[in-house]
């Protein structure tokens, strides 16, 4: 009998090496899988990578009791694992549409994720490639404008890439499995493309708080509005975000522009003399006309007038490019509030300072020039930045200043000319008798001569007439 056992099993072991000579080939070849399999992960060879993860997963459900086919199993799921990372990686860099529809086919065969994970996961690596070009933006740029420009473009041109991957590799239509028909689609393209306008509405208007320059400021107007042009082709449309930020920063300015207008005019008017005044300057007629909307050469006699002049025309040249009709009313109401104060402050110097006869005159002047030059000229480029009618009325505003210069006198009246007195000499003065005239004797009486009248050069209190004669 021990004879039988050992040449049964001898007969078993040849019929073994027997079948595993005549099938050699085949098991090399799968002993090679694994290596075969880096060698596919190293040359970016996917598709011919799952066809062996393919094979040798039918192999090991065919023959899973198998020890030596279970190594080999397990050694191609761990390769596997390093592809999955691999094609991931393809997702947080550079990617065409075409090699983006190929990595999301690869994840579809390997029947890993469901396909809102797999949603998940494709906005999540692209997140991260788009915040590796915000990450290169030149913060430390020469202007804040600069930066902003850099970040709009990218958000522009990646975005937009990333949106059309998305919507390209991913269909709209319900997912029987994942979605029946009672249950609504839960689209994780919304949310996250919230989160990227937040982002980015969050930097503009941080970076727009340190724009000081209507130019720059309009500059970056136009690149973010045609970044809002090209995604809302996607229906991202973020347009109606941006303008209000914009809006707003152009009133600040406005506002900042008049008020440091309003201090340099208070400024020249606490020291400005009135005893001397710059004439204008004398018109010849070979100058050339003046341009258009040009202010008034009276201003030059006032220096005060010509700062408020010269800072409202700043002002007005800061927002004049394409600005919005919107912050018409607040510009309009910022305006009407710095000429109120300067026209309180010239009503208050009038009645705190003690003109002088040839001072008078010459505030008269300034008073004119103010109500019937500079407030109407400021409401009229008003008018002109607009394009609008009567946003301001002059007159309301220039009214105080007319109602003063009608109110006060050319001259400082004078009081009425003294009486005058007579001198008085120190020298006494003594009464003179007047001369005594003999009468004739006559038989009828004589009336009395009368005296001479005293002399004019003395000035005296008349005596009383002399007695009578004696009869004869």
């Amino acid at each position: 009998q021990r004879r039988v056992h050992g040449g049964q099993q001898w007969k078993t072991g040849r019929s073994q090496a027997a079948h595993l000579i005549n099938n050699h080939s085949k098991l090399l070849e799968l002993l090679e899988v694994p290596q075969l399999l880096e060698t596919c992960l190293r040359n970016e060879m996917y598709h011919e990578a799952l066809l062996l993860h393919d094979h040798v997963r039918l192999i090991s459900e065919s023959h899973y009791q198998i020890h030596l086919v279970e190594m080999i199993a397990s050694e191609v799921e761990d390769t596997m694992k390093q592809l999955l990372t691999h094609i991931l990686g393809k997702l947080s860099g550079e990617l065409s549409l075409a090699l983006c529809m190929k990595v999301v086919a690869f994840l579809r065969r390997l029947k890993i994720m469901t396909e809102k994970e797999m949603r998940m996961v494709f906005l999540e690596k692209r997140y991260q490639y788009l915040q590796s070009l915000l990450s290169e933006a030149p913060h430390h740029a020469a202007s804040p404008s600069s930066y902003m420009n850099k970040v709009t473009s990218i958000i522009k041109i990646h975005l937009f890439d990333i949106v059309t991957q998305y919507q390209s590799v991913f269909s709209s239509q319900r997912d029987p499995v994942e979605n029946p028909l009672d249950t609504p689609i839960c689209d994780v393209l919304a949310p996250w493309l919230l989160n990227i306008t937040a982002y980015y509405l969050n930097e503009l208007r941080t970076t727009i708080a340190s724009i000081h320059s209507g130019s720059e400021l309009r500059g970056l107007l136009d690149q973010c509005m045609n970044c809002g042009f090209t995604l809302s082709k996607l229906g991202i449309d973020i347009r109606g975000l941006i303008v209000p930020l914009f809006t707003q920063r152009s009133i600040e300015l406005f506002n900042y522009g008049v008020d440091q207008a309003y201090l340099a005019f208070v400024q020249s008017l606490n020291g400005h003399s009135w005893t001397t005044n710059k004439p204008p300057p004398p018109k010849h007629p070979d100058d050339p006309p003046a341009p258009p909307n040009s202010p008034p050469t009276s201003l030059l006699q006032y220096p005060a007038l010509g700062y408020l002049t010269n800072g409202f025309l700043t002002a007005f040249n800061e927002i004049r490019r394409g600005v919005p009709s919107s912050i018409s009313l607040d510009c309009a109401a910022a305006t009407a509030r710095v000429l109120n104060s300067v026209v309180e402050d010239i009503i208050k110097l009038h009645d705190t300072t003690p003109f002088e006869d040839q001072e008078r005159p010459k505030f008269i002047a300034f008073l004119k020039t103010t109500a019937e030059e500079l407030i109407p000229y400021i409401c009229h480029c008003l008018d002109i930045i607009f394009d609008q009618l009567q946003l301001l009325d002059h007159h309301a505003i220039s009214s105080p200043l007319i109602d003063l210069c009608n109110a006060v006198p050319t001259v400082k009246p004078s009081l009425p000319a003294p009486i005058p007195t007579i001198p008085i000499s120190e020298t006494p003065i003594t009464r003179s008798e007047p001369p005594v005239v003999q009468l004739p004797v006559q038989n009828q009486p004589q009336e009395h001569p009368t005296p001479p009248p005293p002399s004019s050069s003395v000035v005296a209190t008349p005596s009383p007439p002399p007695p009578p004669p004696p009869p004869p």
